[in-house]
């Protein structure tokens, strides 16, 4: 299955060049963003397109080497979509060593979850699976499940240095802790951050803006700035 992920692009090749030669509905279809589209939206795109496409090389070596790896191109766009979903949490603008340990953690986590589920056919989590059903056998599975366990060693080792890395509590929670309850020596430094009602503001609107404060979900009236402004524009003298 690693073989088939890396030669993809030359499926995905091979299905642009003779786009031309589709309907014109679904020509259309597959130009729309094809060009700038990740790997793993690619093959989103692809198996959208999928009966199309095998329906095109039917009767070549091609068109039998794609029905042959059906369900692995289809569990790719699965796993590949949650790569990128992973990525788009590591690459926010606010991304910092924390979040991005919590978001691997998470993630390492949920390979577990995957492996489990899909080993026992419950595809929820895999909408792409869930539309070959029938057509999975026990062993690709097993394969699948597998394949999993191996990302998550693999991973484990390249962000080694990531996972191992110690978080003190007061890190995250600076102003809720009691200075006396942590190591002496950092216990000053902590009084003088608790302390500057500036850096408690910051901090107070940098957890609003990463979780979303309810009242600022909730509320879907918007301030008038003009008016805002107009009352605190300075008066002339009389």
């Amino acid at each position: 299955m690693a073989s088939l992920s890396e030669n993809f692009p030359n499926f995905s090749l091979a299905s642009a060049g003779v786009a031309e030669k589709l309907p014109v509905e679904q020509t259309s279809e597959f130009h729309g963003k094809v060009r700038w589209l990740s790997k793993g939206n690619c093959l989103k795109r692809f198996i959208a397109l999928w009966d199309s496409i095998v329906s095109f090389f039917a009767d070549t070596q091609l068109g039998a080497k794609l029905l042959s790896n059906k369900c692995d191109v289809f569990y790719l766009s699965n796993i590949f979509e949650k790569f990128n979903s992973l990525n788009k949490q590591l690459q926010e603008n606010n991304s910092d060593l924390i979040s991005s340990k919590s978001a691997i953690v998470a993630f390492l986590r949920k390979l577990q979850l995957y492996k489990n589920n899909i080993r026992r056919r419950a595809f929820e989590q895999f909408p792409c699976l869930a539309c070959i059903n029938s057509d999975l056998q026990d062993e690709d599975l097993a394969l699948y499940g597998e394949y999993l366990e191996n990302i998550n060693e693999d991973m484990q080792t390249r962000v080694g240095d990531l996972l191992g890395m110690d978080i003190p509590i007061w890190v995250s929670i600076p102003f809720e802790l009691n200075v006396a309850e942590i190591d002496i020596s950092l216990q000053e430094p902590l009084n003088e951050i608790q302390s500057d009602e500036i850096m408690h503001a910051k901090f107070k609107n940098h957890q609003i803006m990463k979780r979303g404060d309810l009242r600022l979900s909730l509320t879907s009236i918007e301030p008038n700035i003009n008016k805002l402004a107009e009352k605190n524009q300075p008066q002339g003298s009389h």
